[in-house]
């Protein structure tokens, strides 16, 4: 089977097999599954442990005695008899968690010793994945996850564990929630996406928002949920296409589920590999960031920092940026008349794309310029150097200096700078334009002019768990750059504060007191959710009407110059849907560092009204941590 983590290329091989749900399967009879398998064009097959007929092959029941389920499991009863397929199969253990309850103890032990007896057996042949229904009574879920946790996951070494959960069932998210919440969102927990032939009622979208940010390796699609074209084929109707394709992009494993009677299961395969083909080739973004998307990197910190030429290589391939900037450069010129004027670029780069900017937009504008190329990194001198001899000439002057301490020989007209971070200021652009706003003229404008940053609440398994990896307080309150992709926004992004430039001098405080902030935004849930953290993003006016975005609803159309930004929680809260959820932020400043500190603390989940009760909140305990509190874990060097 194909690695579910693997990106997702033209050339994979779609990892497609097939399960028969209602056809009985005999003692032995893998070899026979295993041949259907490869014969109609699958990769893998999803088989049960035990044969129908079985002791507690559906299930423990009172006749089944526990001296039977103590002893070994018998050769003539199982489907699944040696590990010469085990890679190619998903072994399926029965359900026996929903006929429990907590007073029928006897029920309990006998449930709990079968179960560990197939999971055992499972394990030891090392079986690709082992595949679990959800219980459908939510009492049953605590003893369901007590299981998982304490038997099947210390037995599975080698197996991935699939817990299958109906999409029709409109409570099956929340009972899937409280199960893996149970587990301490263990990572080796993963969703099987069951689709059958009745989709939820509402839009799609928001059928898929609820299971994007979960840890989804497989969907199983049963054969109900097909229709016959014209010439006899099986295709899927256009409600359950928009449902599936967005998640084939994730390049799951797919299951055809046979649950009716026998038909040509190739021809359901040939259409789910199709399906895979024809997605819709990927954005511009996408090919970008591809093998990087809920890969989580820490922050540049290019003030501390000099930055490698690979760096500034990868964002300088971004055109839709600096056509953005020329622009901007080309409306300021204009608008300034005729008269010559004095432009100082500030954090040039070893090749000054804008200062290409710049003169580009000098030549468009008519308006003669005189240019200040000012870097601080040394080795990025080299090359900048060599391109002002080369190409540039008289026109631009190059400078080694730190923006902040420059004492330039003249005054400026226009101030361009490239400082901003996946949250605008989260690489301290304003510390940066503070330090060298003296340069500019009284009338001086400032390129950018403002930025905001936005964030929303988002839920993603993928995220915290990587995020959480490290096993340190220090990991959950660090802030990273991703490209996020299996999450779920849970609501409309809001706007935090905004920075703006040139910042009048009376303004200004000592040891950077003026670039503090504090924000509370305020969210509603659109369902009920675990958030996992904050998903941050900006929008930039570098000059009037010319702007830079990341906001999803408005991001600037195939500019990848910046992924958004997470803030994880150290402990995911679970909110109802309607519930109110405040998210306080401080940005604050120390002598040598800037630092975010952030906290989520839902209010109170709606009445039967559907209003929310004010100013009650969730009870004790629903509150996250301030994070960083003091700048602990992470900070920005100045």
């Amino acid at each position: 089977m194909a690695d579910t983590a693997s990106a997702t290329t033209s050339n994979a091989t779609p990892s497609i097999g097939y399960e028969l749900l209602r056809q009985p399967v005999q003692a032995g009879g893998h070899d026979a599954l295993i041949q259907a398998m490869e014969r109609d064009g699958f990769t893998f097959v999803v088989a049960p442990v035990q044969a129908e007929g079985a002791p507690g092959a559906a299930g423990v029941n009172a006749n089944v005695s526990a001296a039977d389920l103590r002893a070994p499991l018998d050769r003539a009863e199982l489907v699944v008899q040696g590990p010469d397929f085990a890679a190619v199969t998903v072994a399926t253990v029965p359900p026996m968690f929903d006929a429990f309850t907590v007073k029928d103890e006897a029920l309990r032990n006998k449930s709990s010793l079968h179960f560990r007896r197939l999971v055992h057996w499972t394990g030891h042949l090392g079986v690709s994945a082992v595949q679990v229904p959800l219980p459908s009574d939510a009492a049953a879920i605590p003893e369901f996850a007590r299981q998982l946790l304490a038997h099947a996951i210390p037995l599975l070494p080698y197996s991935a564990l699939w817990v299958r959960v109906p999409l029709g069932d409109a409570d099956a998210w929340s009972r899937w929630n409280l199960a893996r919440t149970l587990m301490g969102h263990h990572v080796k927990l993963q969703v099987l996406l069951d689709i059958g032939a009745d989709l939820p009622d509402g839009p799609t979208d928001r059928t898929l928002a609820r299971w994007r940010g979960e840890p989804l390796a497989a969907i199983a699609l049963r054969t109900s949920a097909f229709l016959t074209n014209k010439k006899g084929y099986p295709v899927l109707s256009k409600a359950h296409q928009a449902l599936v394709r967005p998640i084939l992009v994730r390049n799951p494993h797919v299951i055809v589920s046979h649950d009716g009677a026998q038909r040509d299961l190739a021809a359901y395969q040939q259409y789910v590999a199709f399906l895979f083909r024809s997605q819709p080739a990927p954005s511009v973004i996408d090919q970008f960031a591809a093998g990087y998307h809920d890969y989580l990197q820490n922050p540049l910190q290019p003030l501390m920092d000099n930055l490698e030429a690979q760096t500034y290589e990868t964002f300088e391939r971004d055109p839709v940026k600096y056509a953005q900037y020329q622009e901007a450069a080309r409306k300021c010129l204009v608008d300034r008349g005729p008269q010559p004027q004095v432009v100082m670029v500030v954090g040039a780069g070893p090749r000054g794309p804008l200062v290409d900017c710049v003169l580009r937009a000098s030549a468009e504008a008519e308006v003669a310029v005189k240019v200040y190329a000012v870097e601080k990194n040394a080795n990025a001198l080299v090359s900048l150097r060599h391109k002002q001899r080369s190409v540039w000439g008289d026109q631009v002057e190059v400078v080694f200096a730190d923006m902040r301490t420059w004492r330039a020989p003249e005054p400026c007209d226009i101030l361009v700078s490239e400082l901003l971070g996946s949250f605008g200021d989260n690489e301290l652009s304003p510390e940066c334009l503070d330090g060298v706003q003296h340069v500019l003229k009284p009338d001086g404008v400032s390129i950018p002019q403002s930025y905001t940053p936005f964030w929303a609440p988002v839920s993603s398994s993928k995220l915290w768990t990587e995020a959480s990896a490290a096993k340190t307080v220090a990991a959950l309150e660090t802030p990273y750059v991703v490209m996020i992709r299996d999450a779920t926004v849970l609501a409309d992004p809001l706007p935090v504060w905004t920075f703006t430039h040139p910042l009048p001098v009376a303004t200004m405080q000592p040891e950077n007191a003026h670039n503090e902030r504090y924000s509370m935004t305020e969210f509603t849930m659109r369902d009920e959710a675990l958030v996992h953290g904050m998903a941050g993003y900006f929008e930039c006016v570098l000059y009037k009407d010319v702007l830079l975005s990341t906001v999803p609803a408005t991001h600037s159309k195939d500019m990848t110059s910046w992924f958004p930004i997470y803030f994880p929680v150290r402990f995911p809260i679970a909110v109802p849907k309607g519930a109110r959820v405040q998210v306080h932020l401080w940005r604050a400043t120390g002598s040598h560092k800037v630092w975010f500190e952030w906290s989520v603390v839902p209010l109170a989940a709606p009445t039967a009204d559907g209003v929310a009760s004010k100013p009650a909140r969730m009870p004790a305990g629903y509150a996250s941590l301030i994070h960083n509190a003091g700048g602990r874990s992470y900070g920005i060097g100045l």
